[in-house]
């Protein structure tokens, strides 16, 4: 293992990394996954993969970004020497047969003799396909309900019941959080009320100082920042940090998952309420941060 030395604060720097690998002798192979996911993503693959890639193998999984926090695109920003595009045909079946062995490895344990598990797992991923989502992500989502609840997939049409899956474990995920305390009061819906506010986001996510004023609009119960950092930290397995104008802002891993707090369509009664409240609700905040000369940016 490299240890990059001290500083004279006695503080280690990632910048003494690369000097610390080449001491050792070695060339060790770095991974790092999402790195899309990251407000400082482009930042991060100029000044920290690019100069570890000259003393070690760095593999990088992320999306491509379009230029925002840099001149190029973050693929052309890490200058990779190969790219593997994960979604190509040959790759893709590469993948769904590792999807398949993580499916029946997870649900090798289940006693369920009326759950066909090669069934579920071709179900998966094309349940998986046709959402375009993380086949990993779904499978770990589905197969983790599954081994509370197993499926007939004897019965006509049980593959409605893996779509259900995501929403079901989440439900139970809910339910079992410790509840939100105020001094000797308890709130024991805060948990719901905050994610049902996450949904009404757009774009990459919602900042931690406009969640809790939506959350606050649309449950009526009163929300601040310090209530979404406890969110935070009890749902970090749903929840997604990602970066807008300089901010963070978070969304849920899974649009599932948005979409089962969804509110109701456009056009129907509750939403244009919630829409309303939401839109007061921002109107006023935004008056607020004017008047007390913050710049309209």
């Amino acid at each position: 293992v490299a240890r990059p030395l001290p500083d004279a604060s006695g503080a280690r720097t990632w910048d003494k990394l690369p000097g610390a690998i080449q001491q050792t002798g070695k060339c060790p192979v770095i991974v790092v996954d999402g790195l899309n996911e990251s407000q400082s993503c482009w930042r991060i693959a100029e000044e920290v993969l690019r100069t570890l890639s000259e003393v070690s193998v760095v593999l990088v999984g992320t999306q491509d970004l379009p230029p925002a926090d840099g001149p190029l695109p973050l693929l052309m920003t890490l200058g990779a020497k190969e790219a593997i595009d994960l979604g190509a045909p040959g790759i893709q079946q590469e993948t769904d047969a590792d999807v398949r062995c993580y499916i029946e490895t997870r649900l090798a344990g289940v006693r369920a003799p009326a759950m066909d598990v090669a069934k579920i797992a071709d179900g998966i991923v094309e349940i998986a396909s046709q959402q375009g989502a993380g086949a990993f992500l779904v499978a770990r989502f589905i197969t983790a309900q599954l081994s509370e609840a197993p499926v007939d997939t004897s019965l006509p049409n049980w593959q409605g019941e893996l779509a259900h899956s995501i929403e079901k474990t989440f439900e139970s995920f809910i339910a079992g959080l410790p509840k939100l305390r105020r001094g000797v009061d308890q709130l024991p819906h805060a948990a719901r009320d905050l994610m049902e506010a996450l949904p009404w986001a757009r774009g990459p996510g919602l900042p931690d100082d406009i969640w809790p004023i939506m959350a606050t609009a649309l449950s009526g119960t009163t929300y601040d920042r310090s209530d979404v950092r406890w969110l935070l930290n009890n749902a970090e397995r749903y929840i997604v940090e990602d970066g807008q104008g300089g901010r963070a802002v978070y969304r849920f891993v899974h649009q599932w998952l948005a979409d089962s707090l969804r509110p109701a369509k456009r056009g129907e009664a509750d939403s244009d309420d919630g829409s309303i409240k939401v839109a007061r609700a921002l109107v006023d905040y935004y008056e607020r941060l004017l008047t007390a000369s913050q710049p309209p940016q």
